[in-house]
């Protein structure tokens, strides 16, 4: 799931696109790259942890977290971390640790 965050969520517009396809959640995991400024998205995550658990689909523990002014945060959206984003994506879709 990529989103940008909205007044400290996601936009209303990926609710309601979330909710068209409420059927097809069901069991599927569910990972998150987001944006935003300073927390690199994390309120947004946290939300949408939130919705898609209710779903019964399975969110994937990391998530990948961008800031478009360049400034670097670690997942709990405290910055600059001392890791770039590099290994992020892989570290996010290995769920599996190999």
């Amino acid at each position: 799931m990529v989103t940008r965050e909205y007044n400290h969520s996601f936009p209303a517009s990926l609710k309601q696109t979330i909710d068209y396809a409420y059927d097809e959640w069901q069991a599927k995991p569910v990972g998150f790259l987001s944006y935003g400024c300073g927390s690199i998205g994390l309120h947004t995550v946290d939300q949408l942890r939130t919705v898609f658990t209710a779903l019964h689909a399975v969110t994937v523990r990391g998530f990948v977290g961008v800031d478009p002014a360049g400034r670097r945060a670690d997942a709990a959206g405290r910055g600059p971390a001392a890791r770039g984003p590099g290994g992020a994506p892989i570290r996010l879709l290995n769920v599996e640790g190999r």
